[in-house]
């Protein structure tokens, strides 16, 4: 039998499938390369050398990506029939971009070509940060088109890149959920090889800041009082020349649909930003409404001013308890120390022994990160809010060093009963404690108290009252200093006289003298309930001279203080003015006795501002 012999060719082609590596496809064409605005120059460069390149898939306070929640209101308001869900029809909500100018800028480098045919792109966000925000990207004719799960990016639009907005659908609640970080991905696919290279990079939302009082203050709010409230009336005439003297062009807003006083408790104005170009910031107002979910004056907000540049903040959590009053929460100035550093400023927030103000806010606030909240002790006020007892201020003193570790110089004021108490004995002392301890006459039917100079004084129960509320003052000031730095030098005091609730009979004090007026109408009031004997519980005599509102750096409104009348001139507001004197600021003294003084409140809680907002990231 003949024999079959391989041939040279079938053997040489065996050896070489056994032995011979497999050839390698050849490596892919493109590369994906997704920029965003790393260095926070408010422009995205493609360049080779951009410094966006560094550190893009990470994050920190001084280097990173940041986009904002577009909470604005392009829509009407009527288009938000749903109470407290005014974040649902807000601009980052929607599937079109309403207010494009607040979207953060995202771009892919153009790929060069020879490229394959069919190649398509995608871009995605990651994680649980997928359903708290939304793409945009831009056409061929300069509109804006929401990207979603389906969207597929042609070789044309990679070729040319792609031209990316994103913005946050909600705010930062609850960093269980979502912390605000946000990856997003650029994937590419070549079909002919079912290859998909993917690059990323990283962005986070930026927080919801509250005002402090160096930043300028560019609108005032009160009551309007639809001209039936003649006292009201008298007092926007007056507050309105304080503004403008202050140099604020903007006309006070008035609030007209509602008969609350206290415009500054049912809402905490603040802002959000980001880098814009040159870095300057692009700033959106955000305006928080209390957590009293059954004061209607809250929904003024929506009503009156929310706009595509002014979000509204809400959370239907809380009671009507004046802890969750606005004016319980106030912002101290940027500050660094101890290794702390708070260059947005720093909540500070008032507790009470058995109430604390409602989480919808504080956890929400707490969640923001960049203004951690210092809690102090305000249960012993009557109203219990913080605007009572300090009042930061700008240091314009020829002394002042104009930065403080790094940031603008800044003291606070404080009430101090003592003071208000060494004027009054020395007054006495001098042969004026004949003297009315309150000069105002009974004008708009008025309550006043009939004290003398020496009647106040002769009061051993006066005396222990003041001293024991400068004892829960003193501590909350040790622990203002102990957290900022604050030195004796940087504080001023405001004299502030007191009177503990029992003191007052039935039906002779102010919280109780006009509870309609102050609590009637289209809310439901607050529940007053007697002092238990022996509790602290202290309003102010005469009205608080540091619950005034800054206007400037160089004016400030304060209650007109109506204090006894020594050789013509109150020696309670005289006091007053050289104590602000001392910082280069002018005190211009308002009257707010049946206003604000009776309800318990005084002209900062009768008033709110809006401040300019600004750059937050260091």
């Amino acid at each position: 039998m003949k024999s079959i012999q391989p041939s040279v060719c079938w053997v040489a082609s065996l050896l070489a499938a056994r032995f011979l590596p497999t050839l390698a496809a050849p490596p892919p064409t493109f590369k994906p390369d997704i920029r965003v605005d790393t260095n926070r120059d408010g422009v995205v460069d493609i360049s080779p050398k951009s410094l966006d390149l560094l550190d893009k898939t990470t994050w920190t306070l001084t280097r990173g990506a940041i986009f904002i929640a577009n909470i604005g209101h392009t829509l009407a308001p009527s288009s938000c029939p749903r109470p407290f869900k005014s974040l649902l029809c807000s601009n980052g909500y929607q599937d079109t971009a309403l207010a494009p100018e607040y979207l953060a800028p995202i771009r892919t480098v153009p790929l060069p070509g020879p490229l394959p045919d069919g190649l398509t792109g995608k871009i995605d966000v990651l994680g649980s940060a997928r359903v708290y925000t939304s793409i945009f990207y831009k056409g061929a004719n300069g509109t804006w088109a929401l990207n979603t799960p389906n969207t597929i990016y042609t070789t044309s639009q990679l070729q040319r890149g792609l031209e990316l907005g994103i913005q946050g659908r909600n705010i930062v609640k609850d960093e269980r959920l979502w912390n605000g970080t946000t990856i997003v991905r650029f994937s590419i696919t070549d079909p002919s090889t079912n290859t998909t290279l993917s690059d990323s990079a990283m962005l986070k939302l930026a927080p919801i800041l509250t005002h402090h009082h160096l930043q300028k203050a560019v609108k005032i709010f009160t009551l309007g009082g639809n001209n039936t409230i003649p006292d009201q009336v008298l007092f926007v005439e007056n507050l309105s020349k304080q503004v403008k003297d202050a140099g604020i062009t903007e006309p006070v807003h008035l609030f007209q649909h509602s008969d609350d006083p206290w415009a500054q408790d049912f809402f905490e104005p603040g802002y959000t930003s980001f880098p814009g170009p040159g870095g300057k910031p692009i700033v959106l107002r955000a305006l928080i409404r209390s957590a009293q979910p059954t004061r209607a004056s809250g929904g003024q907000l929506m009503k009156e001013l929310a706009a595509r540049d002014v979000g509204i903040i809400e959370t239907s959590d809380g009671s009507r308890s004046e802890v969750n009053s606005m004016g319980n929460l106030e912002t101290i100035p940027p500050y660094s120390y101890k290794g702390k550093s708070f260059p947005a400023g720093r909540l500070i927030i008032g507790d009470w022994t058995d109430q604390k103000m409602a989480w919808g806010v504080i956890g929400m606030l707490k969640a923001q990160k960049v203004q951690d909240p210092l809690f102090i002790d305000t249960d012993w006020l009557r109203a219990g809010h913080v605007d009572e007892v300090f009042q930061f201020l700008p240091d314009n003193s020829q002394t002042s060093n104009t930065t403080k570790n790094g940031f603008k110089n800044w003291k606070v004021a404080v009430a101090s009963p003592v003071y208000a108490l060494s004027l009054l004995k020395n007054a006495q002392e001098a042969g004026h404690g004949h003297a009315k301890l309150v000069s105002r006459d009974n004008s708009f039917g008025a309550y006043i108290p009939s004290y003398t100079i020496s009647s106040f004084l002769s009061n051993t129960e006066h005396v222990k009252i003041n001293e024991a509320a400068w004892e829960r003052i003193q501590a909350n000031l040790q622990l203002l200093q102990k957290e900022t730095g604050l030195k004796k030098e940087d504080i001023i005091y405001l004299p502030v006289l007191y009177e503990n609730d029992n003191s007052f009979k039935q039906g002779s004090f102010y919280w109780n003298y006009n509870v309609t007026k102050f609590y009637g109408g289209d809310f439901l009031s607050p529940v007053i309930k007697p002092v238990a004997p022996g509790k602290l519980k202290v309003g102010p005599v005469l009205p608080c001279a540091v619950n005034g509102l800054l206007l400037s750096d160089t004016r400030v409104v304060v209650p007109k203080q109506w204090g006894p009348i020594i050789d013509g001139k109150d020696i309670f507001e005289e006091a007053v003015r050289e104590e602000y004197k001392k910082l280069g600021i002018k005190a211009g003294f308002m009257d707010d006795w049946t206003t604000q003084h009776e309800g318990g409140g005084d002209v900062h809680c009768g008033t709110n501002s809006l401040r300019e907002g600004g750059k937050w990231w260091l």
